[in-house]
């Protein structure tokens, strides 16, 4: 198997772009990605996305996008995995480079959500959940995070305030992100009193609708250290999945497909959660975040509040989580998120100046979910 590198990032802003579609937010991250990667010859694409079906009314969404790309007539696949779509997506690029099949691969993402009005959006996005068992008793998203936040309250003795820290750090984050959606700071106090969704959810514990997509051009090692100076080694990937009924889980906080992805990519970059230095986690709902800290073995169970309250994840603290804003603040983009979070951590590893830290990190982590611990990706980079 052939070491893969990242050699190009291209993302647009995630807004709601209301005077773009979603070709041309796709066509102008993939530009991007290709110039910094020096514009080699594309052999093939994944692409993430969740529901150009019902956001844009609009399947065959790959060949499309690549169409218009104009990378027409190569191999171009969509993956979907609800929220883990653009984290699939990745892996999937990388298996096609690792195994010899293709040299230089196209990974994208895009999500368009501003084409529907924002109850119909929700809709849309409760289509990821057990619609027999769950959704059609009117479970929605904020419901389910809501129990389980609820229940993490109650269990570890953590207070909402403590819970919502992590949504004002992603806010403090993103102020300096030029891609992020909410570029503003936030107090904890405007988070627990912001409109009440799913009691304890409110409005300010839940990442924003909004449009982007990210690109990424991956080719082998090799070929890299003749392209750039900076190449950044995807050191190890893993996914996996649980059930996607609430109900059928032995412990409604046990996020075990987090955990297992997290163990295979760590076994398979050959290094153990401490050394990782900063990372890009998936925090569609504030309690997920803290979930996911505890799930990667950044924190222990129950203890990742209380870590973020001593700072120990802040941008000047031991280990620097969601320097982009994180989902709450950086934005969701569905399919796109995926391949976002990737990008980002490749920014940091390079020292690019949107995401520079006080020391430039060699090793980087970014990992996905979809639903409420339905499905996890988890990617490790590597500065060479």
């Amino acid at each position: 198997m052939r070491d893969v590198a990242i050699i190009g990032v291209g993302l647009t802003k995630v807004d709601m772009h209301f005077d773009k579609s979603i070709r041309e937010l796709f066509k102008e991250a993939v530009s991007k990605a290709l110039d910094d990667a020096f514009n080699p010859d594309i052999e093939s694409a994944y692409i993430g996305n969740m529901a150009a079906d019902e956001f844009n009314n609009q399947k065959n969404i790959s060949s499309l996008l690549i169409d218009f790309s104009g990378l027409n007539n190569i191999p171009s696949t969509r993956i979907e995995t609800g929220e883990s779509s653009g984290g699939s997506a990745l892996i999937a690029g990388f298996n096609d480079v690792a195994s010899g099949l293709h040299d230089f691969v196209l990974v994208g993402g895009v999500e368009k959500m501003s084409e529907v009005v924002s109850s119909e959006a929700e809709s849309i996005m409760s289509l990821g959940m057990f619609h027999e068992y769950e959704t059609i008793h009117g479970l929605s998203p904020e419901g389910a995070a809501a129990l389980v936040m609820r229940l993490y309250m109650h269990r570890y003795n953590v207070k909402e305030e403590d819970i919502a820290l992590l949504a004002q750090l992603d806010h403090k984050n993103a102020v300096n992100n030029p891609y992020a959606q909410l570029r503003f700071e936030v107090t904890v106090e405007s988070i627990i009193k912001a409109r009440p969704l799913a009691d304890p959810i409110t409005l300010m514990h839940c990442a924003p609708l909004g449009d982007g997509a990210a690109a990424l051009i991956l080719c082998p090692m090799d070929k890299a250290k003749k392209i750039t100076d900076n190449p950044i080694q995807i050191a190890g990937v893993g996914q996996a999945s649980d059930t996607l009924g609430l109900t059928q889980r032995d412990d409604l906080l046990d996020f075990k497909a987090i955990r297992l992805a997290a163990d295979k990519a760590y076994k398979m970059a050959g290094i153990e959660a401490k050394d990782i230095q900063v990372a890009e986690i998936f925090d569609s709902y504030t309690i997920y975040g803290l979930i996911a800290l505890e799930e990667l073995g950044l924190a222990n169970r129950g203890e990742a509040a209380a870590m973020l309250k001593n700072g120990y994840f802040s941008k000047d603290g031991v280990k620097p989580v969601n320097i982009s804003g994180g989902l709450k603040a950086r934005g969701h983009p569905i399919g796109a998120t995926g391949v976002y979070q990737s990008a980002e951590i490749a920014l940091m590893l390079r020292g690019d100046a949107q995401f520079k830290l006080d020391s430039t990190p060699e090793i980087g982590l970014a990992q996905t979910l979809s639903g409420a611990g339905v499905n996890s990706t988890v990617q490790i980079l590597r500065r060479v």
